[in-house]
């Protein structure tokens, strides 16, 4: 889809290899699985919670991670980084609470959510699905969010990607 993290990541592989990967426009990920795997397209950007299972199953071959060290679940696969040095996509998800919202209330929910995310059954049950928690400060997690939205703006500026 125009302007997910597949499309802009797929972007940011065309300028740090300099090459010219043509991305297709998908509305989800369903149908360009089912045209990876009939031999319709040769390569697709996509999430380790799609790709991995497929991948596991022996009907799709994991080229690379986008993150920075390979993936505790798939040794095997190399990342891009070992071709591209420094290259580093990540999705995450964050928990976000209205603008105003009083410190404490964001304090407690920080912590909440952190304790959560140290059981080791909270981790067992996301890592299965690919998953790796990775709490933070709400500073911290502004900072992210910041220094990532400079990066995608960057790379719709160079490609001249259409903002809506």
């Amino acid at each position: 889809m125009p302007g997910s993290v597949h499309h802009l990541t797929g972007e940011l592989i065309n300028i740090e290899a300099g090459i010219s990967l043509r991305g297709i426009p998908y509305r989800g990920n369903s149908q360009i699985v089912q045209d990876l795997l009939g031999g319709r397209l040769d390569v697709m950007i996509e999430t380790g919670t799609i790709a991995f299972a497929q991948i596991n199953g022996g009907t799709m071959r994991g080229l690379a991670v986008s993150s920075r060290r390979r993936f505790v679940l798939e040794p095997d696969i190399p990342t891009i980084a070992e071709t591209l040095p420094g290259f580093e996509v990540m999705s995450w998800l964050g928990l976000a609470a209205p603008g105003g919202t009083a410190r404490p209330v964001v304090e407690r929910l920080n912590r909440e959510v952190r304790a959560i995310l140290e059981l080791p059954e909270i981790r067992d049950k996301l890592a299965i699905v690919g998953n790796i928690p990775m709490p933070s400060t709400p500073e911290q997690m502004q900072d992210y969010i910041e220094r990532d939205a400079a990066r995608w703006n960057r790379i719709v500026d160079i490609k001249g990607i259409e903002k809506y």
